[in-house]
């Protein structure tokens, strides 16, 4: 049987966290052992910025279409992606999944930091300055 839940760490060990994962962990009795591989999940408020310092970057920018296009574009830049060789020798890269399990806190945090050193560099007016630009960012998570 599988189960998915968020556990929290409490002195008396670890518990579910929400009513729905009390609600998930009820067909295990008391005293079986179960397995529990964690994460520690990164910081969802992080992602949020993540995504507001692309999105200010991708309204200052008119060579692509979509903010997914933009993500790309500026992750392969960033140094965060795959090289794919492909049986035809042609040669492609993908950027590295952010998604919350395939990335950790600290890696994340490497990532936003060199793609706002890329939206710097390449496609904002010169001399934008990184405080300005993340102030920027701050007013539109304030504003969403």
């Amino acid at each position: 049987m599988a189960i998915d839940v968020v556990m929290r760490k409490t002195p008396g060990g670890f518990k579910p966290d929400t009513d729905q994962d009390w609600e998930a962990c009820s067909p295990v009795k008391v005293g079986q052992v179960v397995r529990f591989k964690g994460t520690i999940p990164r910081n969802p408020l992080f992602h949020r910025k993540f995504f507001a310092m692309l999105n200010v970057g991708f309204d200052n920018q008119d060579k692509y279409d979509t903010l997914d296009a933009f993500r790309y574009e500026v992750m392969i830049r960033s140094g965060f992606y795959r090289v794919h060789h492909h049986l035809s020798g042609a040669i492609s890269y993908e950027p590295e999944s952010i998604a919350f399990g395939n990335m950790g806190e600290e890696r994340f945090q490497k990532v936003y930091s060199a793609c706002l050193d890329t939206i710097l560099m390449y496609f904002m007016p010169p001399g934008t300055d990184r405080e300005e630009y993340e102030a920027a960012v701050e007013e539109l998570i304030q504003f969403a």
